[in-house]
């Protein structure tokens, strides 16, 4: 038997998370172009609108901080402060 963890309607929810640290559920609504987050024992879900559709993310030693695959760049997002630092290209050689 399964339950729902929160009422919350996704275009395309992925990439479930479990931060044990925070205790917080991550996951992704890609076509929505938001992160969101249910805190364990609420029924709060916190929703991070993004500036482009977020495909996949993991967790960084700072629980604040998030690496975020977006369609266009990897970048490390601080969800508290909505702030974007774009990861540089990769060196080859």
């Amino acid at each position: 038997m399964f339950s729902s963890a929160a009422n919350v309607r996704n275009l395309l929810g992925e990439c479930p998370l479990w931060c044990e640290r925070t205790r917080r559920l991550y996951w992704t609504d890609i076509e929505g172009s938001e992160l969101l987050a249910l805190e364990e024992g609420t029924d709060i879900v916190m929703r991070w609108a993004l500036p482009e559709r977020l495909g996949s993310f993991a967790l960084t030693e700072k629980n604040n901080v998030l690496l975020m695959a977006l369609a266009s760049r990897l970048a490390f997002c601080n969800i508290d402060t909505g702030e974007f630092i774009p990861l540089g290209k990769v060196r080859t050689s």
